[in-house]
């Protein structure tokens, strides 16, 4: 399952948009990368009754972080159901 999601994670638009800011970054010689943090259970209430998986996709510049968006994969239909950018 995580191999599924993983691959269809990394071939998502917004994926790749974040893949080029990074190298971007790099190439102005900050070290920054991806984080990829996946939660087998999601914790939102509205996904409770489902078999929802989360992928919380942060941005890591070394000196401060955040969470550029949010990825919900129903492992039932094994496809993402949802991208949401974080609000944070």
């Amino acid at each position: 399952m995580e191999d599924d999601f993983s691959s269809k994670l990394t071939k998502l638009r917004e994926f790749k948009a974040m893949e080029y800011r990074i190298d971007s970054l790099k190439q102005k010689g900050i070290d920054a990368k991806i984080t990829v943090n996946i939660i087998k259970e999601s914790f939102f209430p509205e996904d409770s009754t489902k078999n929802i998986t989360l992928a919380f996709i942060e941005e890591d510049l070394g000196f401060a972080g955040s969470t550029a968006f949010i990825v919900k994969y129903d492992r039932d239909q094994k496809k993402i159901i949802s991208v949401k950018k974080s609000t944070e």
